[in-house]
């Protein structure tokens, strides 16, 4: 069972380093307001702990955005360069998109440019466009050469928009218009929000699933109201006093294309709770 190892090594990592400051009591708020609609959903306990073999219930998600994480930051880059690899080399199955999202994204900010090339390359072997995009931005950004910047800057919209017609015409086969074949039907999951609370990961939605793929519609679900979600983006969009807008609008941008999922969380805050560090660092690659 994969759920509880990974809860008791988050538990290890949370307890070696515990940090309150006055951002938590908005934090606080949150976690409360989860806890209550884990309440009101048809499966408290799953909900609460997530799948046997998975997770994904509230604990996880608490460990990991809420809590600082006290991993080096030199093995960040180091797991995230070798996730690279592996990636590229065709490993990584069903999850390879989320793992890009989550690992590969985030780390464009906190690696040198001389390793970007192999994430952009890695993030376009594994199919993800989010990844393709931000790893893209992150790369024009640290370059100088005008010539570079374009050239990197072609082969993002390439990249994506192949990709995009690929899924489109994947998926227009099976009855979906352009639009929703180019976001995977997440225009259609929108209309079909359920009406009530449904918990992180305790219950299945009207159209059969419960994750959306986008996090703040994931919120939505998760309380059947769109305050949640607007308190998530307050409290994303409150780290602005710590990160530079690029990686902000970045984080945000995967938020709006991926759901809270814990590979997600974990990869992009731990780059947030280890902001002063990464911020020294990439201030010193322009």
């Amino acid at each position: 069972m994969i759920a509880p190892l990974r809860m008791m090594i988050l538990a290890i990592i949370v307890l070696i380093k515990f940090e309150i400051t006055h951002e938590y009591f908005l934090w606080a708020v949150l976690i409360a307001a989860l806890f209550y609609f884990n309440l009101r959903s048809d499966n408290f306990v799953q909900s609460l702990l997530g799948h046997y073999e998975i997770g994904g219930g509230l604990i996880d998600f608490i460990l990991i955005s809420l809590l600082p994480s006290s991993l080096p930051t030199s093995g960040f880059r180091l797991g995230a360069i070798s996730l690279a690899i592996i990636l590229l080399c065709g490993f990584g199955g069903e999850h390879r998109q989320e793992l890009a999202n989550g690992f590969l994204a985030p780390a464009a900010f906190t690696i040198s440019p001389s390793y970007l090339p192999l994430l952009l390359a890695s993030a376009i072997a594994c199919r993800s466009r989010s990844a393709t995009a931000v790893i893209s931005f992150a790369f024009i950004m640290q370059l100088r050469s005008r010539f570079l910047k374009l050239l990197v800057l072609v082969i993002a919209i390439t990249v994506i928009s192949l990709e995009c017609y690929h899924r489109h015409h994947y998926i227009s086969a099976y009855g979906a218009n352009f639009w929703n074949a180019i976001s995977n039907s997440r225009l259609w999951q929108w209309q079909q929000l359920p009406s009530k609370a449904v918990g992180i990961d305790g219950a299945i939605s009207r159209i059969g699933t419960v994750k959306f793929h986008n996090a703040f519609v994931d919120f939505r679900v998760i309380s059947g109201s769109w305050l949640l979600p607007f308190w998530w983006l307050c409290l994303v969009i409150s780290t602005y006093q710590y990160l530079p807008s690029s990686i902000l609008f970045s984080f945000i941008f995967v938020q709006f294309f991926w759901y809270n999922s814990s590979v997600i969380l974990f990869g992009w805050f731990f780059l947030i709770n280890k902001k002063r560090i990464f911020l020294d660092d990439y201030s010193n690659f322009y």
